[in-house]
């Protein structure tokens, strides 16, 4: 075809032609039309996917003087920079596979030639896989060619960037640096090309992939199975081949580009950094100093490096010699508490050169932040989960220049601390061998983290150079130690120098399990993990069990308590959920040894029995003692005996651990129970009740979620989440009533936090508790209530005259004000209180007693309980019967309520009588001497709270166990010769004030003020709404100064003290007038008078009229307090009128939070109902 005009290609097989030059014009039958006089392009950047090689094999197989690349500048190196240009090449992209061709103008003749002949895209994928070996057969005798560099590119109809790779792994070729011209001027394919893959749909692999290396592999996330897939790996050069360079360009969903360098470094220069590498004396060895995780002084870095940079002028033992500024100002790398001053890198040439080398590939005039020349001494040394970007890392280039024996993997998965794991993100993991390297821009560095795990099987070195490029640092001083002084000895030679050794003296191999208890390390006390580490209790620095698969597990750390993994906490025992991957092989060897294993418990946990955190919320560790492993279920929920010696059932494990008894604890499980209450400022000493479980036998469910990733499932619910923690603390000590109102209480407050949750429900079952032992203890101490028949038959002769019963009794003669038991002690026995206007029996008159007669005693006693009557045939006459509070008339409203003191009132028909029985029981049997009937005084307290002073009060009438702030008035002594203090409650009138005991006022400490503080917030919880704003009420609220005169004061107060006898409607009128002027008690007040929502605030709002619990999004308009004291708002519904206002409470309400949106959501999905 000539040059001249248009030249028309059709290319069968292909849904769309796209052309990236203005010198194509295409049309809608699939022609490409190019302009020769608009072939000139600016220079687009080189992006082409792996099916380039296929069409450069068609077109060269078909066309043998077909050149693919005529520019010097591509075949002279690698263009391994991504943003590198290529100028005057021409780009064509087909799509469905995406094709991406890139060619020079000069070919432009050739290409329309060629393409005309092209008939391999008739063809269907399965030819293509069919005829692909012989296409190979007949390239391979035109030799070697070079050609651009190949990347990963995702289809059109791909929503995810780089998921295109999920079909198949497509293999990127480099340009070769060495290359031979043949006399036609065509260079040869290198084998790189010839082993290109054909991009499939299918795992099916092709014939010559066995002849090919893996570089890695990797696996993308799906977010419906809440997992990862399968792996698929990523192949790379032949197997043999060291000459030929290829790079493999990976865009990774989150951003950022991960670049596979396969033989970036030829054979002779591998060879002479590496006896660079060995021979160099610079090695420095740092510890670890991080205040976030770690924090480990003296934490020794598996590995040992040196910094290298071009703009370093000085030694780091040269500071002497140069000046303040010069030394200040010199360049350096810092991370994790690790200050590393970079040394000149002239000191190793052979790093230098290839440094500068490697710097004019990138175009980068050097490296800003330098080179990292590391050494792995073994498979021991290692590097955690990090991200290079402390400075403002802008390309990462890692070189491995020497490592013998098995490749280790280098592994690299998404920084969940930045953004949760999101459908696609990848995990993957490379295997560098000598001579590759790899490349990372800072996006990645922002989105992900990458690691060189430990390979203890593995005994041989690893030398790598690292050159970053990014903001320049400057360390003043270096925190390192020298290799050469501290490792070795000065006086060795060069050639018997041996940095591996040298480093293994400087870090000898130490013991890594020790079993039984720590040192230094006392049971119940809480440490840091760099203690831990410190004194050997836990030498894990990241994971949650030290240990290995040949001795055993000696520790945990239990950070994690999570249901849907089977893992429940209960003090005395522990069901622990673990992996491979996380050390479970280690703690199997120890359920097959029966060896102890020490606990540790963290402030992270999500349990009832979790350390306090230290202060700043800096994670702390409690020692819980020595447990042993009793039972292990699989990932199937079937138990293992432990009889083989390798770990069985898959991947994940769950152990049941029971705590050791005394002696093999020294502190038995009960007293460290009373240390976890006092850390948590509880009050009285409970004793330790373990909560119930599953025996040890029974099978568990299968696991459903993978521990090393795991992620909330859509489905999954925060009430759900509530409900199971529920399940878990019912037994302790929880009734299904109480339960049931907790699980309300969730729905309603929208808990966010389960460790909220669970504090709340420690309080609730610490109630529960403290209620039950007073309970216990009043039984103990008090008598049990008479029988029934007794009581009828001692009412039935004292009132009715009848015949004596066979038991004893006396009868005592009070006033009115003394019907309750005197506050005097008396002797053992019956006795039965009635009125001196009662009419007692001749019958009875031995029996009757006077207080005045009676003995004293000086100990304690206890009253059996207010008997009552029984309606039975003979006690007909009764007409009525009541318990009725001391102090208060029958006539009153107050008549037949339950209170402190019972008398029972009887009636014969024509006056009223009242007569009670009470069973007294002396707890010492010795009697008193004969004193004076006055009661008897007992010796006065010390004070403990002065005037004026202020206190914590509590408002046991009407609020519970909720404390106030409040102020001492005054002081009085009562009749037992205990001190009573009146209190004045902050906030509220003198109507409120009362008298109370010492053992309900606390003084204003720091440890009080943290009941207060929690006191206060369970107030708001049982009342449901918020106490961010309050609202200024009447009660509450101070008034203004009266603008009146003080002669119109005075005149009215005076009007009011000459009041006249009014009449019984007057009465019945002020009563009621009272009774509105009534004010609620502080409980009322800071429980329901507060505003939860402001006005005109966004709400979500239901209309049970209608539409049951459907939600609505709707604006509060006003606000008003109701006759209880509780706060109504009108809130008027987004999108309806006026009339469908409504006053609700604040319970009915919810803030337009992202967990009350889901709630939103989901009301109206289930009504069908448009959101």
């Amino acid at each position: 075809m000539n040059n001249s005009s248009h030249n028309h290609l059709r290319w069968t097989g292909v849904k769309n032609v796209v052309a990236s030059s203005p010198a194509y014009r295409t049309y809608p039958s699939g022609l490409l039309s190019y302009n020769h006089s608009q072939a000139q392009l600016p220079g687009p950047t080189v992006s082409q996917s792996s099916s380039l090689a296929t069409l450069t094999r068609e077109l060269t197989k078909i066309h043998p003087g077909f050149n693919p690349q005529t520019t010097n500048s591509l075949h002279t190196q690698p263009p391994l920079h991504q943003h590198q240009p290529v100028h005057n090449v021409l780009r064509m992209e087909m799509a469905d596979p995406l094709y991406t061709l890139a060619l020079p103008a000069e070919q432009e003749p050739l290409l329309a030639e060629s393409a005309q002949r092209v008939y391999m895209h008739q063809r269907t994928i399965s030819e293509h896989r069919r005829n692909h070996q012989s296409f190979i057969n007949q390239v391979q005798q035109f030799g070697h060619a070079s050609w651009g560099c190949s990347s990963f590119r995702s289809t059109p109809l791909e929503s995810t960037r780089g998921s295109a790779a999920l079909k198949e792994t497509l293999p990127m070729v480099d340009v070769q640096k060495e290359q031979k011209t043949l006399p036609m001027g065509v260079t040869e394919p290198t084998p790189a090309v010839l082993s290109t893959k054909v991009p499939v749909e299918s795992d099916q692999t092709l014939k010559d992939n066995d002849m090919r290396r893996k570089v890695g592999r990797i696996r993308y996330f799906d977010k419906l199975s809440g997992s990862y897939g399968p792996w698929k790996d990523i192949v790379g050069c032949r197997l043999g081949d060291t000459q030929n360079s290829a790079t493999i360009t990976l865009n990774l969903s989150r951003g950022g580009t991960l670049r596979i360098l396969c033989n970036v470094l030829p054979e002779n220069k591998r060879k002479d950094l590496s006896r660079a590498m060995h021979d160099c004396k610079l090695y420095r060895q740092y510890s670890i100093s991080r205040n976030d995780r770690l924090n480990f002084d003296g934490f020794q870095e598996p590995r040992s490096h040196v910094l290298l940079s071009s703009r370093a002028k000085t030694t780091i033992d040269d500071d002497d010699e140069t000046s303040h500024d010069e030394r200040r100002h010199q360049p350096g790398y810092a991370y994790h508490g690790i200050k590393m001053k970079a040394l000149p890198i002239d000191l190793v040439p052979e790093v230098a050169n290839y440094a500068e080398e490697l710097a004019r590939t990138y175009s980068l005039p050097h490296w800003d932040i330098g080179v990292d020349m590391i050494a792995y001494k073994d498979g021991g040394d290692s590097i955690g989960w990090h991200a290079d970007d402390t400075q403002g890392e802008t390309v990462v280039v890692c070189v491995v220049v020497d490592a013998p024996g098995e490749i280790r993997p280098l592994c690299i998965r998404p920084n969940k601390r930045t953004k949760p794991l999101c459908h696609g993100d990848e995990e993957i993991q490379l295997f560098i061998a000598e001579g590759d390297g790899y490349d990372m821009d800072g996006y990645m560095q922002d989105n992900y983290e990458h690691s060189l795990p430990k390979k203890l099987k593995n005994n041989s070195h690893r030398f790598v150079l690292i050159f970053r490029h990014g903001n320049n640092g400057f360390v003043p001083q270096d925190s390192g130690v020298s290799v050469l002084k501290k490792g070795g000895d000065e006086s060795i030679s060069g050639e018997e120098w041996n940095v591996v050794s040298a480093i293994t003296k400087l870090r000898p191999k130490t013991e890594t399990v020790v079993f039984g208890h720590p040192t230094n390390v006392s049971m119940g006390e809480c440490y840091s993990r760099r203690f831990l580490w410190s004194t050997f209790s836990h030498r894990a620095d990241q994971r949650g069990i030290n240990g290995n698969i040949k001795d055993g597990s000696d520790s945990i750390v239990v950070s994690r308590q999570d249901f849907d993994v089977r893992e429940e906490d209960g003090l005395s025992w522990l069901r622990y959920t673990s992996s491979r991957r996380q050390g479970a092989g280690a703690l199997y060897m120890s359920f097959r040894m029966k060896k102890p294993v020490r606990v540790f418990r963290s402030s992270n946990l999500k349990s009832s029995y979790r350390p306090a955190a230290f202060e700043g919320d800096r994670t702390s560790y409690r020692y819980d003692g020595l447990y042993i492993v009793t039972h292990v279920w699989n990932s199937e929920g079937n138990l293992t005996d432990g009889g083989s010696g390798k770990v069985e059932g898959g991947v994940q494990f769950t152990f049941h651990l029971e705590r050791l008894p005394h002696p093999d604890n020294p502190m038995t499980t009960d007293d460290l129970f009373w240390k976890i209450q006092q850390s948590h400022c509880f009050g009285p000493h409970l004793p330790f009740s373990p909560p119930q479980r599953k025996n040890g036998g029974d099978v568990l469910p299968a696991l459903t979620q993978n521990i090393d990733q795991p992620v909330a499932t859509a489905e999954s619910t925060l009430i759900q989440q509530q409900r199971s923690q529920l399940a878990f603390q019912q037994p302790l000590s929880i009734n299904q009533g109480a339960t049931i109102e907790l699980e309300r209480l969730i729905a309603s407050t929208i808990v966010q936090e389960t460790e909220g949750f669970m504090s709340k429900l420690h309080v609730a079952r610490k109630s529960k508790e403290v209620k039950k032992m007073k309970e216990e203890k009043k039984a103990t101490t008090r008598l049990a209530r008479l029988p029934t028949d007794i009581v009828d038959a001692i009412f039935a002769c004292v009132l009715e005259n009848k015949s004596l019963p066979k038991i004893d009794f006396q009868i005592l003669v009070t006033e009115d004000t003394k019907l309750s038991p005197p506050p005097f002690d008396y002797k053992d026995g019956i006795y039965v209180l009635v009125d001196t206007e009662f009419p007692i029996p001749q019958t009875l008159s031995d029996r009757v007693v006077s207080h005045k007669t009676l003995d004293l005693m000086n100990g304690r006693w206890s009253i059996g309980g207010a008997q009552t009557l029984n309606l039975t045939n003979s006690l007909s006459n009764f007409r009525k019967r009541s318990m009725c509070p001391k102090g208060r008339d029958v006539s009153t409203s107050n008549f037949g309520k339950r209170g402190a003191l019972y008398t029972l009132v009887g009636s014969t028909g024509v006056d009223w009588c009242d007569c009670k029985i009470v069973h007294v029981h002396h707890s010492n049997a010795e009697k008193a001497p004969h004193v004076s009937s006055s009661p008897k005084k007992k010796t006065p307290k010390p004070v403990i709270f002065t005037v004026k002073e202020p206190v914590y009060a509590y408002d046991k009438s009407k609020s519970g166990d909720v404390l106030y702030e409040a102020q001492v008035i005054k002081m009085k002594e009562d009749t037992t010769g205990c001190l009573k203090y009146w209190v004045q409650y902050k906030g509220y009138k003198k109507s409120h004030n009362k008298w109370l005991p010492s053992d309900e006022i606390m003084k204003q400490t720091k440890l009080n003020r943290a009941k207060y503080l929690k006191s206060r917030s369970q107030l708001s919880l049982t009342s449901k709404p918020s106490t961010t704003t309050k609202t200024t009420t009447p009660s509450t609220s101070k008034r203004k100064p009266s603008a009146k005169p003080k002669v119109q004061a005075s005149t009215v107060c005076k009007s009011t003290k000459k009041r006249k006898r009014c009449s019984g409607s007057d009465i019945d009128s002020e009563r009621v007038e009272n009774k509105r002027k009534r004010q609620p008690s502080p409980m009322r007040r800071s429980a329901r008078c507060v505003q939860t929502f402001n006005l005109t605030e966004k709400v979500f709002a239901p209309d049970k009229n209608k539409s049951g619990d459907v939600l609505y999004e709707a604006t509060v308009i006003k606000l008003k307090e109701d006759a209880a004291g509780c706060l109504k708002y009108l809130v008027q519904y987004k999108g309806y009128k006026k009339s469908h206002n409504k006053w609700l409470g604040a319970e009915e309400l919810m803030k337009q939070t992202k967990q009350n949106r889901v709630r939103f959501e989901k009301s109206r999905m289930c009504y069908n109902i448009n959101v």
